[in-house]
């Protein structure tokens, strides 16, 4: 079972996690192209750098929380990071980052930030696991999950070596739970022309559509049970997942 999957941005593979592997697909036939193994044993999340030079894989052991760079050829590992945290309640999940082009690696559950170029690792308040990025790297959007109402955030983030820290995210919206019948966040998307943030979470069933500025609920369109992604395409229709035993199907095309 795959535990997430991301494309490259450079080349036509997808890479799909499991617990102790990465199988990497050609995204045009979907023949399997290699399997890259032996670094970690119990992997939560995947990530990729938007050159496509390295591979980002979180593992959890215990509240040991270790993340690796692998070489996406070949499965080396060309760099490691960890921390320990004993008060997620939920695995961890990483998000590839560059704003004002430098790169950072997010923890999206715990906070942990750490600098790629530098090494240095901040600590920083990240409601997550979702989350989306505008294409400036400079904008974030969040929904955090196992909480009841699920709230969305959206941060500025930057970086300066004229700064202390240097890399910074400042909060610039919340909803606030403000729509008290979501429950269990589960994904956000940005519209294509960026002014709408989608929003998926288990309850209601429905995709709530936001103002990117305010994250006021402009509209909402309704899914089946029960939502768990959402992205959006450049021609408008959206594409949504679910966690359903609705034998017609568990991926919606929404116009």
């Amino acid at each position: 079972i795959a535990l997430d999957v991301v494309t490259s941005p450079v080349e036509p593979a997808a890479f799909a996690l499991t617990s102790t592997s990465v199988a990497v697909y050609d995204t045009q036939t979907g023949t399997l192209l290699r399997t890259l193994s032996g670094s970690f044993s119990n992997a939560q999340s995947l990530t990729i750098s938007d050159d496509g030079e390295v591979l980002y894989v979180l593992e959890t052991a215990g509240n040991v929380v270790s993340i690796y760079g692998l070489d996406p050829a070949t499965g080396a590992v060309t760099a490691t990071y960890g921390y320990s945290d004993s008060f997620f309640t939920i695995p961890p999940s990483i998000q590839y980052t560059r704003p004002s082009a430098h790169p950072v690696l997010l923890d999206t559950v715990t906070g942990h930030a750490f600098d790629l170029a530098t090494g240095t690792t901040y600590m920083q308040t990240v409601w997550g696991p979702a989350i989306a990025i505008s294409r400036d790297q400079r904008r974030l959007y969040t929904q955090n999950t196992g909480i009841s109402p699920a709230t969305v955030k959206a941060y500025h983030a930057s970086y300066s070596s004229l700064s202390s820290p240097p890399f910074v995210l400042e909060e610039v919206a919340s909803d606030n739970g403000v729509t008290a019948s979501r429950g269990n966040g589960r994904d956000v998307a940005l519209s294509p022309d960026e002014t709408e943030l989608y929003v998926a979470a288990g309850s209601p069933y429905r995709f709530d559509v936001l103002d990117v500025g305010t994250l006021a609920t402009k509209r909402s369109v309704d899914t089946g049970p029960f939502p768990t992604n959402v992205e959006t395409c450049w021609n408008g229709l959206i594409a949504g997942g679910a966690d359903s035993t609705d034998p017609a199907g568990d991926i919606w095309i929404l116009d």
